[in-house]
């Protein structure tokens, strides 16, 4: 690994891929190299790269195409869209939930009663986190009913839709911002990583700008938003120790201080926002498990800080960094305190609905 370490290469046309301090990338592709040596009669795959795992191309399309800000297409069939949604918040977004139900509902109803002549700003962020949330929602359709890619080509309309409607110079609306990180789950289950980056930095900078990073309930904010905000900004943390780590670049988000705090449970989910209040978790709940998550990815930053320093010997064969006793000791400290407070699960599914496999 170390020798991957900052590499650069340059794709035929033309773009730079820097690998960066993370070297796991170089570490897989000598993995590969080693099981071919293993498997001589196989037959030979010249046009393979281990790279296309992070970054490979979009099954129905070889490359992004460039969509206008505010192209429309004709709306799905409600139907479709009533089946795609629940798929993509129960699946993708089950562990830590930051859309809220009830509201996308009333905004589902605004999208299918307005003509689409009569479409104002405010109708069009609406529509970007919902054909975000239908590009993530149809690749878990197919999944479900056991079918592979028989709807790629939706999803990636639904996907393009999509950002055509986000303009990157002005994302200042939490809506917007939940389309993004919709967008950034749609490009990571599809392999894009490096696109996924592209986006992931565009929504930390909005997220700053929006104060979410901090623990400031703004007197306007009803306890469901002051709650949404907290789950953007964890999902947000969340994605980017992973695609970082993947990917061998900075993060964007996490590296930065935050005070904000851990995640809350909101009675009366489904009830409208002034009838809610908030609670902590319960050690069964779905958001302790999240709140848990987030502590390990957490060591997990904290050992490639500590294991993969920038501060390598130069390129040759004998590379390597050193790394202090007291850090692995701290590493291994964390790890066993983050194990000790685990919530007890049972093996039965949780009378409350929680269901522990899952």
């Amino acid at each position: 690994m170390m020798d991957g370490v900052g590499h650069l290469r340059q794709e035929q046309d033309g773009a730079y891929i820097y690998h960066g301090h993370y070297a796991g990338l170089t570490l897989l592709e000598r993995v590969y190299a080693c099981c071919r040596q293993q498997m001589p009669k196989a037959t030979e795959d010249v046009t393979f790269s281990i790279a296309r795992i992070f970054d490979g191309p979009l099954p129905a399309c070889s490359e992004f195409r460039s969509v206008s800000r505010g192209a429309q297409g004709t709306l799905p069939e409600r139907a479709t869209a009533e089946e795609l949604i629940p798929v993509a918040l129960n699946n993708a977004c089950f562990l830590l939930p930051f859309v809220h139900g009830p509201t996308l509902a009333r905004e589902l109803d605004c999208i299918y009663s307005v003509e689409s002549n009569h479409y104002c700003e405010t109708d069009s962020t609406s529509q970007a986190l919902f054909y975000a949330i239908l590009a993530v929602g149809a690749p878990f359709s197919s999944m479900n009913r056991g079918v592979c890619n028989d709807n790629s080509s939706l999803h990636f309309h639904y996907f393009q839709t999509a950002i055509g409607m986000i303009d990157p110079a002005y994302c200042r609306d939490l809506v917007i911002l939940q389309a993004i990180i919709f967008v950034i789950m749609y490009l990571q289950g599809t392999g894009r990583l490096s696109h996924c980056y592209s986006y992931l930095a565009l929504a930390s900078g909005s997220a700053f700008q929006m104060g979410i990073h901090r623990n400031y309930t703004p007197p306007h904010l009803d306890l469901v938003q002051v709650e949404i905000r907290k789950r953007v900004y964890w999902s947000l943390y969340t994605i980017d120790i992973y695609t970082s780590t993947v990917l061998g670049l900075p993060c964007t988000i996490a590296d930065y201080p935050s005070d904000q705090e851990g995640l809350s449970e909101i009675v009366a989910w489904g009830a409208t926002s002034g009838r809610c209040h908030l609670e902590a978790p319960t050690a069964s709940s779905v958001l302790t498990l999240a709140n848990h998550h987030i502590k390990i990815l957490n060591i997990m930053a904290k050992v490639v800080d500590f294991l993969c320093s920038t501060k390598m010997q130069p390129a040759g064969c004998n590379r390597y960094c050193q790394v202090e006793a007291a850090r692995l000791s701290q590493i291994e400290s964390d790890l066993e305190e983050w194990y000790t407070t685990l919530p007890p699960v049972s093996n039965k599914s949780d009378p409350t609905g929680f269901d522990p496999i899952r």
